[in-house]
């Protein structure tokens, strides 16, 4: 049996994050932040800044 989905779906517009995407995909050397998982790891200099700054109530 398949499935048929309301017509509704179709006016669902789609995310401005998922248009950047769309835009980025064609670029060389772009870094993506916006799910937060880049792959690469965070340099020291900003671990010990944010452990200092959680330290200090921010």
């Amino acid at each position: 049996m398949l499935f048929e989905g309301s017509n509704r779906v179709n006016l669902i517009k789609p995310s401005a994050i998922r248009r950047m995407l769309e835009l980025s995909a064609g670029m060389k050397d772009v870094i993506h932040l916006e799910q937060g998982e880049p792959d690469f790891t965070t340099p020291g200099h900003i671990l010990e800044a944010a452990v200092e700054a959680t330290k200090r109530g921010f």
